[in-house]
């Protein structure tokens, strides 16, 4: 099986309440997997150099769970999450991530900064 590449506009995925909107199970698989990788890049920091997550590779090549590590950066260019697993090679680019609840930027992984803080 072909690794796909996926092209993700996360409003998609958004109800007007800002939350996941009700979609099938299998929608909200991807919109869970995607709104996680979104969610540690923004939380962590990352920067432009590909950095590894803690999401796990959601891809089932032969029926059987793909193990590899996902990494990912933030592509300035392309104002897009950009994210590969580096085992099965499935990745994507997630658009309109921004300013939703899953951007974590200003925040810290122990809590949300007070104001006027930066990192």
């Amino acid at each position: 099986m072909k690794p796909r590449t996926w092209v993700v506009d996360l409003r998609h995925y958004i109800g007007e309440d800002g939350d996941f909107a009700d979609m099938p199970d299998a929608a909200f698989a991807v919109a869970l997997h995607m709104s996680a990788i979104v969610e540690w890049v923004t939380l962590a920091g990352a920067g432009r150099e590909l950095t590894q997550t803690n999401v796990p590779c959601c891809r089932r090549p032969g029926r059987r769970r793909c193990r590899g590590p996902i990494v990912a950066n933030l592509d300035e260019r392309e104002d897009a999450v950009v994210w590969s697993c580096l085992a099965c090679h499935e990745g994507g680019y997630i658009h309109h991530w921004q300013h939703t609840l899953w951007d974590r930027r200003g925040e810290s992984a122990l809590g949300r900064l007070p104001s006027g803080t930066t990192h």
